[in-house]
């Protein structure tokens, strides 16, 4: 677990379950590429980890999603002391309603980055959509990974991971 919770713990810092990391909402939705942290608009959003930003600003024009104005605001953080498998690591923060930093700065893990708001398509109202991505920062369905697997849990509790294999193996 290389990452600290994007919210401060006097407010919901844990993940919402109803549209999990690779969630359809019953078939619903398009398969889900973060998670969600549901909080009032204003609730301030912290860097997971030490990292410089690579991207703050809008994506009307600068695609990260699968459409402009998908995110909204958003921050995208590199990570600077991990990377896996010898690729870099992103940190993509979406909806928010502030954004308290600029991209070439470098931030400390729990820096306030921002603030959760409803921007982009924030369908269920205000939130923060939070994803980790792996080697491209612009790789929406392919370089995202679960964030529950790179978050720290809470303490004495751990994450249970699992692998579903076809007949064949």
């Amino acid at each position: 677990y290389w990452m600290q919770r994007p919210i401060p713990g006097q407010f919901q810092d844990y993940l919402d379950r109803t549209y999990p990391y690779g969630g359809t909402a019953g078939g619903r939705l398009r398969p889900h590429t973060g998670v969600e942290f549901f909080n009032p608009a204003g609730t301030p959003v912290l860097a997971v980890a030490s990292a410089s930003v690579y991207y703050a600003g809008t994506d009307a024009e600068v695609l990260f999603g699968p459409q402009p104005n998908f995110y909204g605001n958003l921050i995208v953080l590199e990570l600077t002391d991990y990377s896996y498998n010898g690729q870099p690591i992103y940190a993509l923060y979406g909806h928010l309603s502030a954004i308290d930093v600029e991209a070439g700065q470098t931030v400390a893990a729990g820096d306030r980055i921002g603030a959760v708001g409803g921007t982009g398509v924030a369908n269920g109202g205000s939130h923060l959509h939070f994803e980790v991505r792996i080697g491209d920062p612009m790789g929406y369905f392919t370089s995202t990974r679960n964030p529950d697997l790179w978050i720290r849990p809470y303490g004495g509790y751990g994450t249970l991971a699992g692998r579903i294999l076809s007949a064949d193996g």
